[in-house]
């Protein structure tokens, strides 16, 4: 019998496509504009609050039953000059230090899932405007709209004591 050619039963192989790297956020709206969080830092929301201790910065306390929370005041954060209303939410996440941080917002979050490699810079010629050091990029969503990324590590200013 003559040899016969081999034959591999799968000699071509497709190189296979990177795998979307997308991230659950939680999405919250201010006014016109919207802004996300990484769900993974979000440790529970609340829809009762009261706050304690008003600073100058408009920081202010919660207590809630995980411990003492750090309220911040997101009239200061975001964008928008228009009047915000008054909270009826708290987004509690758990910064790496271990402190709980607390996002107050009119609003009931919604959860966003964005891929992560359309992620967008936000241009240096924007940021020399007075812009929050946490809002760090742009989320194209599939509506055509866009949501602000947080850095949710660099919202509270660092304090030299």
């Amino acid at each position: 019998m003559p040899p016969t050619p081999y034959h591999r039963r799968f000699q071509k192989q497709v190189p296979s496509q990177a795998p979307n790297l997308t991230e659950k956020l939680i999405a919250l709206r201010f006014g016109s504009e919207q802004y996300a969080i990484p769900m993974r830092q979000v440790q529970s929301v609340l829809n009762n609050f009261t706050a304690y201790g008003a600073l100058e910065t408009g920081q202010s306390l919660v207590m809630h039953n995980q411990g003492i929370v750090t309220l911040i005041d997101s009239a200061t954060l975001f964008l928008s000059q228009q009047a915000i209303a008054p909270s009826q939410f708290l987004v509690i996440c758990l910064l790496e230090s271990g402190e709980l941080l607390g996002i107050p917002t009119p609003e009931m979050p919604t959860i966003l899932e964005a891929d992560l490699s359309k992620l967008a810079t936000l241009p240096m010629g924007y940021r020399q405007g007075h812009l929050s050091p946490a809002i760090e990029k742009l989320i194209p969503v599939p509506d055509g709209s866009v949501v602000f990324y947080i850095n949710v590590e660099r919202l509270l200013p660092i304090s030299a004591y």
